[in-house]
């Protein structure tokens, strides 16, 4: 592992955790305020099911690739070039 590496990982693991950390705490607040602007009328609690599905749909997706960026720092895949010795 070369001195750079060395010394600069644990910023990329703590940005990559607080990134997904982040990216829970404004979906779990977006579902919460979208679930208590339900009304009455069916057709808008349609669209607003819709919307709180299609956050946590993103939210996994952007998880699953924060996660995996964080893998590939920690187990120092060569294929992650910002971290390659130049």
């Amino acid at each position: 592992m070369t001195a750079f590496r060395h010394h600069i990982e644990w910023l990329f693991t703590a940005g990559l955790s607080l990134s997904c950390v982040v990216d829970v705490l404004v979906t779990a607040s977006l579902c919460f305020t979208l679930r208590r602007s339900r009304s009455s009328h069916s057709n808008m609690d349609r669209i607003i099911n819709s919307i709180i599905l299609y956050t946590l749909e993103n939210n996994a997706l952007t998880s699953a690739a924060t996660i995996i960026s964080m893998v590939c720092v920690s187990k120092a895949i060569p294929l992650v070039i910002f971290l390659s010795p130049v």
